[in-house]
């Protein structure tokens, strides 16, 4: 993966010469030929229930705040933060 938009290019460039002008199509295509389950399209619940716990998982609100999170699997916080927040 590049780190930048030069270096992408850079990659962009030796793909299609080593693979052909067609290499992104062909990728493509086999992507969307292997896929059979439907994908969040076919299901709106599955796709909310997804971005639900992504968007928890990354958000970074109480780490700037320096709060304490309560995991209620396990019962215990947070380490290393200040405040908590239940």
């Amino acid at each position: 993966m590049s780190a930048t938009k030069v270096g992408g290019i850079s990659a962009r460039d030796m793909n299609y010469a080593k693979q052909g002008r067609d290499f992104y199509e062909r990728i493509g295509r086999i992507g969307g030929q292997r896929g059979h389950t439907g994908g969040f399209w076919n299901n709106h619940e599955r796709a909310v229930a997804a971005g639900r716990i992504g968007g928890a998982k990354s958000s970074r609100k109480g780490i700037k705040n320096k709060e304490r999170w309560f995991r209620p699997n396990d019962g215990s916080f947070d380490k290393g933060l200040e405040h908590a927040r239940v």
